[in-house]
């Protein structure tokens, strides 16, 4: 009854409140009533702008997830995927850079959905194992400051879902929350999203949620900081968000064009971001140089981005995070 009863609510033009949303996404998760999954799916996509009811969504899809449980504050840098510009992965790239920089990250990811390769692929071709237990990932971050938190694996509740979600054949709402779904419960976060009107929408949806810190950013079409282009963000702190513009060159970083971001296969962007991290390949390494920099500033290591990007500069041409590389391919073993 509850799934039939906020059905006629949605359709008479009710906006939900964040009461509904939960009761909604625990009676999704218990009932074996597929065709009232599929049209609360569809029909939610057109309350994407209701910050109550995203919160709710959020709220009790964090409440059956499999937690990490950890002693130190989180990081975690993510996108919202769905950009199709099928660059390298830049994400995961940054947060190896910055758990050089003894940044606590738990990088929360999967296999590609919208791209070429996803953060789970690019891990496996460096040698990085993924499927990790909670226990495992805990351990990992605490010994080397990374851990890698495999979607599938934390969040049953998606997979119980899944065959409706692809029977639909559209996005739906569990598109966009996945960044804020980190097992480890990351109180800081950088997020970047594939269309400029979710800026606002998740800076106010973070305000509601237990975040330290966090930046919402979008780039010329990308889910991603890059130096190929100024990127309009919001910064979220104190229950407050904010609205700035980064621009790498601003902060001593060349630009270069999104071409010489392009990724390709897991073994491809690997080579790639080994390459960078190697301080061979200048774009690259320039962008998760920014990223990191910016990572830094967030978690509050330094005082200033500027500040933050000269320690990332450090730790990526000093070789500390290909050691790091080298470290994490013996987790779990």
């Amino acid at each position: 009854m509850i799934l039939t009863n906020l059905l006629q609510d949605i359709t008479a033009g009710y906006r939900l409140n964040e009461l509904d949303a939960y009761q909604m996404i625990n009676t999704m998760l218990n009932t074996t009533n597929t065709e009232q999954v599929a049209a609360c799916l569809s029909l939610l996509n057109f309350q994407q702008d209701n910050i109550a009811l995203l919160t709710g969504v959020v709220q009790a899809l964090q409440a059956v997830m499999q937690k990490i449980n950890t002693s130190f504050p989180i990081m975690d840098i993510v996108g919202t995927g769905g950009d199709l510009a099928n660059t390298v992965n830049i994400s995961t790239g940054s947060a190896l850079l910055l758990a050089s920089c003894n940044v606590k990250v738990a990088k929360h990811g999967n296999r590609a959905v919208s791209s070429a390769c996803g953060s789970a692929e690019v891990l496996t071709a460096l040698g990085i194992p993924i499927e990790n237990t909670a226990i495992s990932v805990a351990k990992s971050i605490a010994d080397y400051n990374f851990g890698f938190c495999y979607a599938p694996l934390f969040h049953p509740s998606f997979q119980i879902l899944r065959p409706i979600r692809k029977a639909l054949g559209i996005p739906t709402i569990f598109n966009l929350i996945g960044p804020l779904l980190n097992p480890a419960q990351a109180e800081y976060l950088m997020i970047g999203v594939y269309k400029p009107h979710l800026l606002k929408i998740f800076a106010e949806l973070l305000t509601m949620l237990p975040i330290k810190r966090a930046l919402v950013f979008h780039s010329c079409g990308l889910d991603e900081l890059t130096t190929a282009a100024p990127a309009t963000a919001y910064l979220v702190e104190n229950s407050t968000c904010s609205q700035l513009t980064l621009n790498a060159e601003d902060y001593g970083l060349k630009s270069y064009p999104l071409t010489a971001l392009q990724g390709g296969t897991p073994e491809f962007n690997a080579n790639l971001l080994y390459q960078a991290l190697s301080g061979h390949h200048a774009a690259i390494a320039e962008t998760l140089i920014f990223n990191a920099g910016v990572g830094l500033y967030l978690y509050g290591h330094v005082n200033s981005i500027t500040k933050g990007i000269i320690l990332a500069k450090e730790y990526l041409y000093n070789g500390s995070t290909l050691t790091l590389l080298t470290r994490l391919q013996t987790v779990g073993n």
